[in-house]
């Protein structure tokens, strides 16, 4: 909650910032937060303060950390259940 917190405001005061050409928040500082858990959270900021949206390497790099993390969650609650099954296979080839 903390985290989805910070994102935010990261976000909303990035936006503030690039409206009145000052100072801005570095696009590693964006994807860091999101990638600590605040994914989502960017998500609905961007949308709503209209920020990031349109830059496509930011985007590319946003979504490849939502996909990412929503895997290991998924795959968290199967119990790693694909990774099981990919480290058993990977390991009956080098046997």
């Amino acid at each position: 909650m903390l985290i989805s917190l910070i994102t935010v405001y990261i976000n909303w005061s990035d936006k503030r910032k690039a409206q009145t050409d000052s100072w801005r928040t570095p696009e590693n500082t964006l994807h860091l937060l999101e990638l600590a858990g605040g994914w989502a959270a960017a998500y609905f900021a961007q949308r709503f303060f209209r920020h990031k949206t349109s830059k496509t390497r930011y985007q590319v790099t946003f979504w490849f950390i939502a996909v990412i993390q929503n895997y290991v969650a998924l795959e968290y609650l199967l119990k790693w259940r694909f990774s099981k099954d990919v480290y058993s296979f990977l390991k009956t080839l080098f046997e």
